[in-house]
């Protein structure tokens, strides 16, 4: 009897204690990691022969998890080698990861996790390569007893692009472009032209690559026998325009993608079409001034979206403007604030310029302070020394960049959007 006294006592007081314990409140489940293992300083500077790898890990937003530690294993510095990160992410207090966690890593092209601790602890293996400018060409040497240029081999080429230059015999100046499968060229065509003027050639390397290796390889410019560069196709800067980003699984419909990737803005379609409106003769002058807004208070914060403060308008200074429209800022949408000219923004509502990848179609907003900064530009336009042909037609497509077709005084655009 007295054991069973006890017992009863025991849980009695068992019974208050968990009474009096306050239940522990479930931890919020983190939806999204988003992560990026490249930075633009590193990537800035990067010129022919150059390798960059092993960049350190940013996180988008430190408030819900944080990176305690992260390792790169496997051969960093050979150009088309892989190798992975391991980066180990901590929950913040009252939060949690689960299996069903979206996780993307801007540079990867291949992203998996695994979970610890009660799911407190998520560790990412981001599978990338190193990025790699190829060398430009040298030892190029023409061969005129047999007629038969060659160069040294380079990296990473599969085959090589050749320009010869001559002479016809109407005093003409000439110019074919040549693929070459080996380090030689057969001139034996051009020996005729000899008699009119100096044959001579520039070459360049093309890219031996699957299609994930060759987002990490980019290709040099062409290059005389003397070591100067060709003006032909020329390219001012070397600029990785698609850098892999990979999602552990496929993100919900209307989700806007990992804010790293500038190109992962997803909409549909723009509210309305840009095709409907055609562009001034002439635009009012933005400058580094607001364009004419009802209030312009210069730089400041916008209010939260439940809180409308601001009036409609455009707000910002030098390369960073929003807009405010019916008390919201602008997101992920595009705006013609006087139906003339086309604006977007993205996820954030900041004001998109330069390249903008909307699904299937590409646009490029104007990047000159001229007075139609971020402005969407038609017809040709050189770009990194490259020339591209944007709609001009107000079809309901306007401003789209030509891809694969010929563009309306006949020259074509190829896969990559480049007039030759």
């Amino acid at each position: 009897m007295k054991r069973k006294a006890a017992l009863v006592a025991l849980l009695s007081c068992l019974l208050v204690i968990g009474a009096a314990v306050p239940a522990m409140a479930a931890a919020e489940v983190i939806d999204y990691v988003y992560m990026s293992i490249v930075t633009e300083e590193d990537l800035y500077e990067i010129g022919p022969g150059d390798i960059v790898s092993e960049m350190e890990p940013m996180l988008w937003d430190e408030d819900y998890y944080t990176m305690t530690d992260y390792e790169v294993k496997g051969d960093s510095n050979t150009p088309k080698t892989r190798y992975y990160y391991s980066i180990e992410l901590e929950a913040e207090d009252g939060y949690c990861f689960d299996r069903n966690t979206i996780v993307s890593v801007y540079g990867a092209y291949e992203v998996s996790f695994s979970l610890r601790n009660s799911n407190k602890t998520m560790v990412v293996t981001a599978r990338t390569y190193p990025f790699y400018v190829m060398d430009e060409v040298s030892g190029i040497t023409i061969d005129t007893t047999n007629w038969e240029a060659s160069w040294d081999p380079v990296d990473c080429a599969k085959s090589y692009s050749v320009y010869v230059y001559y002479t016809d015999s109407r005093g003409n100046e000439k110019s074919a472009k040549k693929t070459a499968k080996s380090t030689t060229l057969d001139l034996s065509s051009y020996k005729k032209y000899a008699e009119y003027g100096d044959i001579f050639i520039s070459v360049k390397g093309l890219r031996d690559a699957t299609d994930t290796q060759r987002k990490y390889i980019l290709e040099t410019n062409y290059v005389f026998p003397e070591g100067d560069t060709d003006d032909t196709d020329y390219v001012d800067y070397y600029e990785f325009t698609d850098i892999p980003c990979d999602y552990s699984s496929d993100l919900p419909e209307g989700v806007s993608g990992n804010p790293f990737d500038p190109n992962a803005v997803q909409v549909s379609a723009p509210s309305t079409n840009p095709g409907t409106t055609a562009p001034p003769a002439t635009t009012p002058d933005l400058g580094t001034t607001a364009p004419p807004a009802t209030t312009n208070p210069g730089t400041v914060t916008p209010p939260a979206a439940t809180t409308p403060v601001q009036a409609d308008g455009w707000y910002g200074s030098g390369e960073d403007w929003y807009y405010i429209k019916n008390g919201q800022r602008v997101v992920s949408d595009w705006l013609n604030p006087k139906g003339e000219e086309w604006y977007f923004f993205d996820a954030l509502g900041n004001m998109c310029h330069g390249w903008l990848n909307l699904g299937s179609e590409v646009y490029w907003l104007n990047e000159s302070h001229d007075g139609t900064y971020g402005r969407m530009l038609a017809g040709y336009r050189v770009i990194g020394g490259q020339t591209y042909y944007f709609n001009e037609t107000h079809d309901g497509t306007y401003g789209n960049m030509y891809v694969n077709r010929r563009t309306p005084d006949g020259r074509y655009a190829g896969a990559d959007g480049v007039v030759r």
